[in-house]
């Protein structure tokens, strides 16, 4: 019911559950989410998908938020690896908390 980057398929019958998700751009530090979605605004951009996928942010990816700078540039541990990502990105993506 939805397309690989998470976003309800045009004139698809099936809901898609959007509850419980919120911006990255609203997750604190240490917290540990589920990617599920990226904007559609987002699917346009070549080099940011390109960015999205060499550092693993694809639905379905699990990762920690380990710091917040003061301009709001989110700090995220994937796989083992440390990857910024500034307000304009984390506001597009929309994740889901994972307990721990």
């Amino acid at each position: 019911p939805t397309c690989v980057h998470g976003n309800p398929i045009p004139g698809s019958s099936n809901k898609v559950d959007l509850k419980g998700l919120r911006p990255l751009e609203d997750v604190p530090p240490r917290r540990r989410v589920r990617l599920e979605r990226l904007t559609e605004d987002l699917e346009l951009d070549l080099q940011v998908m390109r960015f999205f996928e060499e550092t693993g942010l694809t639905p379905g990816a699990e990762f920690e938020v380990a710091s917040v700078a003061p301009d709001g540039t989110r700090t995220l541990e994937i796989d083992g690896r440390r990857v910024g990502l500034g307000h304009q990105l984390a506001d597009n993506l929309w994740v889901r908390p994972v307990s721990t």
